[in-house]
């Protein structure tokens, strides 16, 4: 709530690791601990230890933008299976946690430190107020379309739907939805985006047209489902007849459903590998 908007140009969503302001000061208190101490002091080596724990894991988290992570990809072939480096800020947290506790002793001592103390904790409840996520309410059980598609599929193997609208932001919902039938999906979700589901994307920009259409048997798809509480305007309306002139479409069932714009429909086409249009 404090840097959100000031700090907004610089990052978006998980890369929004700033700590803070007061804990990196404590820290740097915290460090000049070091300064005039003796190796053989109780505090000098727990000090040193932490701080260069929170240098290396501070390294490690930015990735290919650093240098240790490079060198580790290079020649330690466990680290080219890190999805995402930028975790270990994780353990960056907990590093300057400890450091900014070596800062806050240094600070508390004498007359200052009933007052200290509340001050500081009053500044990182201040830095740390954060505004509530905006959630999406789903619903506890799919659409009874998946039920025509298990019902339309019978005894054969577990069959492969492909959903429209499909995106980053849409495929989510059909993942949770697929923990009901468990069916295959084309236009899964997850954290890694492979090549080929941004040339599926690519491919959808002038969906129902022949190469959509060609990449979705292109994977494999038995169910086509249109999803029109998911697209707003008359978008689905405009898509439904022309999915009804083509032969390799067959229409299962069409049940209402609810979405952002209001009540609307899904709709289920079974596809089919003898005729081309």
């Amino acid at each position: 709530m404090l840097y959100g908007e000031l700090l907004k140009p610089f990052a978006n969503g998980e890369r929004r690791l700033f700590p803070g302001f007061v804990a990196m000061a404590l820290a740097a208190i915290g460090l000049t601990g070091l300064i005039g101490r003796r190796p053989t002091s109780h505090q000098y080596w727990p000090i040193l230890a932490y701080g260069l724990g929170l240098l290396l894991a501070f390294d490690l988290s930015l990735g290919f933008n650093g240098i240790s992570y490079r060198l580790l990809y290079a020649y330690v072939l466990p680290f080219r299976g890190l999805r995402i480096p930028a975790r270990m800020g994780i353990i960056v947290g907990f590093s300057l946690a400890i450091v900014a506790g070596f800062g806050t002793e240094r600070l508390l001592h004498g007359d200052r430190r009933p007052w200290m103390a509340v001050a500081i904790a009053l500044l990182m409840l201040l830095e740390y107020a954060s505004k509530p996520l905006d959630l999406q309410q789903l619903p506890s059980a799919p659409p009874e379309s998946y039920a025509d598609v298990i019902k339309d599929r019978g005894d054969s193997p577990t069959t492969v739907l492909f959903e429209y609208p499909a995106s980053a932001v849409d495929d989510p919902t059909y993942m949770y939805y697929s923990t009901f039938h468990w069916q295959h999906l084309v236009n899964g979700y997850s954290g890694f985006f492979p090549p080929s589901y941004g040339r599926v994307l690519h491919a959808m920009r002038g969906f129902p047209d022949q190469t959509s259409i060609d990449a979705i048997k292109g994977h494999g798809a038995r169910y086509l489902l249109i999803h029109g509480e998911r697209l707003f305007g008359a978008r689905y309306e405009e898509l439904i007849p022309e999915l009804e002139k083509r032969r390799d479409l067959t229409l299962v069932s069409r049940r209402p459903a609810v979405g952002p714009d209001g009540h609307k429909e899904i709709s289920v086409y079974r596809v089919s590998y003898a005729d081309a249009k």
